[in-house]
């Protein structure tokens, strides 16, 4: 039986934000709520000083399991832990979960040491069989574990059908200054995903079963997050939150209803917002909603369709301008650099980014900013990746540990040479910030007051 569980949050390099980390914070939450005593060690938050969290790890050795998990990007992190603990001959059984665990298997089970058990389904569904069989792996669903030389894999835990059924979050566990200090809290009220976009790390089958939190579980974390924390903008971090249309109308019944004085931003896909969405948009703004994030991408059609983003220029066009009439600031983010991506696909990008300015991209562009094309383990563009450079297994795990960002360019997955690449990057940057700025400027300042006719003069 399981008694006590040690749960590491690594440090998730080239990425650092006030984000909790949810997938392993649900976890805690389940285990709390099955009566397991949780030591949370978040060394994220202590990166920084790396003999503290030695300090707290050898503080808690009384625990029957050390778990840990996260993203490609904690993979230095997790092997520097898991190498501490061979080290000192720590002989708990050690658990790795996540995203890590279901995309760098192969990786994990070679070049990390003292790995006991993986657990690649989703950490919830699992607990519930490992608190009644552990120590004997061959009965806990969900897991693989190392016998006799070779990965035996059981049979997966069962999913449940809605996010109801995991207990509320222990959000007491995070650091109160880490993740509450500057007054916005995050929420997850979904999970899954329908769509297989070549560049996205969760094109898993598992991510396309779409699930939701309701609408009670996601307000009582809204009342607590105001209550202890002080809350003043909600961020809600699923993927599509305006998936649904009759979950945005409840949330904004809730928020109406009850008076909640506070400020929210979601996420959405264009080809969920059309021109019948204005009235719900504009009731999002009335009550507090000031922003949509949104995954555009690109504006030529050709690189979309090689992203698999099943969209087309007109759907995100229409999506924009709905946006921008209901007053609501768009966050739209950008590709640069995908596979097929050449100087005529990305100036194509460029003009149509500038011909959208006045319905609300103006301020996307004013720093010339994108994300560059990056292959993230679970991602078709990843094995893609992998294909093109012809990595063996030591040469895969240093790109791994490199902790490539979206924030600069770290590989070239175009036909182009690198300072072609370079060069044309530099020059969509320049002609975004720079091209007619004064015109573009005054156009903007303007666009409330004249009418369209007059401002398609400023273009000519």
């Amino acid at each position: 039986m399981l008694h006590k569980v040690m749960l590491i949050n690594p440090i998730n390099y080239g990425r650092r934000s006030f984000r909790p980390p949810f997938g392993l914070l649900t976890i805690a939450s389940v285990f709390v709520e099955r009566g397991i005593d949780v030591r949370w060690i978040d060394a994220d938050t202590l990166r920084n000083d790396k003999a503290l969290v030695e300090k707290q790890i050898l503080e808690n050795l009384d625990v029957d399991l050390i778990a840990t998990g996260g993203l490609h990007s904690a993979y230095l992190s997790v092997k520097e832990i898991f190498q501490f603990l061979a080290d000192k001959n720590i002989a708990i059984p050690k658990l790795i979960g996540g995203k890590l665990a279901q995309t760098l298997d192969h990786l994990i089970w070679r070049r990390i040491a003292g790995v006991d058990i993986l657990c690649k389904q989703e950490g919830e569904y699992v607990v519930k069989s490992l608190c009644d069989h552990f120590p004997n792996f061959e009965r806990i669903l969900g897991v693989e574990y190392f016998k006799n030389g070779k990965v035996v894999k059981n049979e997966p835990a069962p999913i449940v059908k809605s996010l109801d059924e995991v207990p509320p979050l222990k959000w007491q566990l995070l650091d109160r200054d880490r993740y509450f200090s500057q007054g916005t809290g995050y929420i997850l009220s979904s999970r899954g995903c329908p769509y297989a976009c070549k560049f996205c790390k969760y094109p898993d089958q598992l991510s396309k079963n779409y699930r939701v939190l309701s609408t009670e579980r996601i307000l009582d974390d809204v009342k607590y997050l105001i209550g202890q924390y002080n809350i003043r903008t909600l961020v809600f971090v699923d993927e599509f939150f305006l998936l649904r249309k009759r979950r945005a109308e409840e949330f904004c019944d809730a928020v109406e209803s009850q008076g909640l004085k506070i400020q929210w931003v979601v996420s959405s896909r264009a080809d969920s917002i059309t021109a019948k969405h204005l009235p719900l948009l504009k009731r999002m703004k009335r009550l507090g909603c000031r922003g949509i994030n949104m995954g555009i991408e690109s504006g030529s059609q050709t690189i979309l369709d090689l992203m698999r983003k099943k969209l087309k220029i007109e759907q995100i066009e229409t999506a924009i301008r709905g946006i921008h009439d209901a007053g609501l600031r768009l966050r739209p983010t950008f590709i640069f650099g995908f596979p097929g991506e050449n100087s005529e696909t990305a100036m194509e990008s460029v003009r149509w980014r500038l011909k959208m300015e006045s319905c609300g991209l103006y301020h996307a562009n004013k720093k010339g900013k994108h994300f560059y094309a990056t292959p993230y383990p679970g991602a078709p563009l990843y094995d893609e990746f992998l294909k093109k450079y012809d990595m063996n297994l030591q040469e895969e795990e240093k790109w791994i540990l490199q902790c490539a960002s979206l924030k600069k360019p770290t590989v070239n997955l175009t036909d182009m040479k690198w300072d072609e690449l370079t060069q044309l990057d530099k020059e969509c940057q320049r002609i975004l910030k720079d091209y007619r700025r004064p015109i573009r400027t005054i156009k903007h300042a303007v666009s409330k007051y004249l009418p369209t006719k007059i401002l398609d003069l400023f273009e000519g």
